[in-house]
């Protein structure tokens, strides 16, 4: 929706329509089944990260090498009748879950995470777990037969059933480091029509949650588990709504399941840890995890398969941005405008001029995200955007993508010279990117 701000007397704005951000304001537990802390910012308020945004090491546990193993809950194959699964959770060849975390976990999403190793002092002073954050692997896909058949799971049932599917030998036992550290992250999916309740929250319900991650104590012979809940994002599930941007729903999927993998790895013990010591991992007290700072921020990762899979952008404090990958001595993706500047020439008095401008992401693989305010233009109302059709952008400009933003212009005295300045909001490499438009009236 374009939005005219007529207050702004010299200069005019450009927002990008509501539906292209996330109607939920933080659809994604903090962690787990810990409260998550307060947040009053959305999409709508920060494009990127919320201002002081930080990571803080506490002392505990990190994931060194991540294997994942996907547990599908249930025997129903691929459909979106209760039972059923997407068919890229249930099929393993690419795209799938499968794929997915392989790829990712083996890209440069992974490769910038070394930024939260341990082996640092904590911020009490006391020694680090010492453990350096590497690439991972997709392990197995296992199906289970869940003793507990219930449309309506809490996340004691979810716990009491990995435990036992563990114990019985149907799921592996946790892998760990070379320290003893645990590697493995079972990532939980759950068939259509199954609801979960996480501490009061309810899954893809207004207020609720799209996915969390938990630990659970360590058990003999067990030890302790990282796990991932994830519900069918499907049509009709409630979370086909409110759960990400995506161009198709499984880089909802996709992308959801990075942010809890990616909090995994850096804060693997937030649901153990009641306080700001061990075993909490990395964390920021007013905004959460490196996944929930960034929240529905999503980006993209072309995988060593040739698919470009959808992600959530992830906290770096070296950037102290929003990132899917770090921006190298001002490089990552390009946004280029044609034409960078406009002469409308001689227009008659009150009439108007249009011009369409071509806005292109030049990278192949990184994804370009636009501020909710798109774009200002200076010398308004002389120069302003179209009331309609200003413009088919949305939050994200995918690899290789290309949009359009029109201005217009309007003449109104005879001979008097006129400029103007756009100025586009972004996050790409060469932002923020301007526009120079002239024109006179005849």
């Amino acid at each position: 929706m374009l939005k005219y701000r007529g207050a702004l007397v010299l200069m005019a704005l450009l927002m990008l329509p509501s539906a292209a951000w996330s109607a939920n304001n933080n659809p994604l537990l903090v962690g787990g089944p810990n409260d998550p802390p307060s947040r009053t910012d959305t999409p709508d308020n920060f494009a990127t990260s919320p201002p002081g945004a930080h990571l803080t090491y506490y002392g505990g546990r990190v994931v060194s090498n991540m294997q994942v193993v996907e547990v599908l809950w249930g025997t129903g194959g691929a459909g979106t009748s209760n039972g059923h699964f997407l068919a890229q959770v249930v099929n393993t060849s690419t795209p799938s879950i499968a794929t997915f975390y392989q790829q990712v976990l083996n890209s440069g999403y992974v490769d910038w995470l070394t930024e939260y190793n341990t082996d640092i002092t904590d911020a009490g002073g006391n020694p680090g777990t010492n453990q350096t954050i590497g690439h991972g692997s997709f392990s197995e896909q296992v199906r289970i037969t869940p003793v507990n058949t219930s449309s309506f799971l809490t996340d004691g049932d979810i716990k009491t059933e990995l435990v036992n599917q563990i114990k019985a030998g149907h799921l592996p036992l946790p892998t760990a480091d070379g320290a003893g550290n645990n590697n493995t992250y079972y990532a939980i999916f759950f068939p259509h029509g199954i609801s979960i309740d996480s501490g009061g929250m309810i899954s893809c319900r207004p207020g609720g949650f799209c996915a969390y991650h938990g630990t659970i104590v360590a058990s003999t012979p067990v030890g302790e588990i990282y796990y991932g809940v994830h519900p069918d994002f499907q049509a009709g599930s409630g979370c086909d709504l409110g759960c990400g941007t995506g161009a198709t729903t499984f880089d909802n999927v996709t992308s959801v399941a990075s942010h809890e993998m990616a909090e995994t790895i850096t804060d693997c013990e937030v649901s153990l840890a009641p306080f700001n010591e061990p075993p909490l991992g990395w964390y920021d007290d007013n905004n959460g995890e490196i996944g929930d700072i960034c929240n529905a921020l999503q980006g993209s990762i072309v995988g060593a398969d040739a698919h470009t899979y959808t992600v959530q952008k992830l906290f770096s404090n070296v950037a102290n941005d929003c990132i899917v990958v770090p921006h190298v001595d001002g490089g990552g993706p390009i946004l280029t405008i044609s034409p960078t500047t406009k002469d409308f020439g001689a227009v008659k008095v009150h009439k108007l001029a249009k011009q369409t401008f071509i806005l292109t992401n030049e990278d192949s693989s990184q994804t370009i995200t636009f501020q909710r305010r798109l774009a200002i233009v200076t010398n308004s109302p002389i120069f302003q955007f179209p009331k309609k059709h200003a413009t088919n952008c949305h939050q994200t400009l995918p690899p290789k993508g290309q949009c359009n933003l029109t201005l217009q212009f309007i003449a109104r005295k005879k001979g008097t010279p006129e400029s103007a300045t756009v100025t586009i909001f972004d996050d790409a490499g060469n932002a923020n990117q301007t526009i120079s438009l002239s024109g006179s009236g005849k």
